[in-house]
């Protein structure tokens, strides 16, 4: 009797295992999404209350302005190796150390050169177009998120971050987040 019973199991297992579709490697790929996270390679706060003042390369950015003035923002690039043809960019925020005020960050492009450790408020690339507002508290970004097609070769993109509002503060080391950009 319990070989009958256990063998009527077995073929009712056999039976529902045998119905399930595998999928095959092709269609699994298709289903997985591959995210790699850039983030920056070069950190250079620039200040507006010592203009000629190169800080250099660091590993962090700082992002702050009080009293309506004495702005602190940050020149960031992000390298691109070889290999993100045709996948997508994005932007997140994420992992900041400190936060105050407002917690919002404005994100532009910078034009005309690269950006190198030697930049000043007063010498650095011109800053180009507005991309938008982030939340560095929340992690949000306020409207769409800038999305863009991924290089489609090695090249350095680069970008500056300076504060939304008066009395922010927002800091990050650039190897633990921050400002990143999501590769899918």
């Amino acid at each position: 009797m319990k070989t009958a019973i256990f063998t009527s199991v077995l073929c009712l297992f056999s039976s529902l295992v045998s119905s399930v579709a595998i999928p095959s490697a092709e269609a699994a790929a298709i289903e997985t999404r591959s995210i790699a996270t850039i983030s920056p390679s070069l950190s250079v706060p620039i200040y507006q209350d010592s203009p000629d003042y190169a800080g250099g390369a660091q590993s962090y950015a700082f992002v702050s302005r009080y009293n309506g003035a004495h702005d602190i923002n940050t020149l960031i690039s992000y390298y691109f190796p070889d290999g993100y043809a045709g996948k997508k960019c994005s932007f997140s925020f994420s992992a900041v150390q400190g936060l105050d005020g407002s917690k919002k960050v404005q994100l532009f492009t910078v034009g005309g050169r690269d950006i190198t450790p030697n930049d000043t408020f007063n010498y650095r690339p011109h800053r180009d177009a507005w991309l938008g507002i982030f939340n560095a508290g929340t992690g949000v970004f306020d409207g769409a998120i800038p999305t863009f097609a991924c290089p489609t070769s090695a090249t350095t993109l680069n970008y500056e971050v300076v504060p939304q509002n008066d009395n922010d503060y927002v800091w990050w080391y650039i190897w633990a987040g921050g400002l990143v950009i999501n590769v899918e």
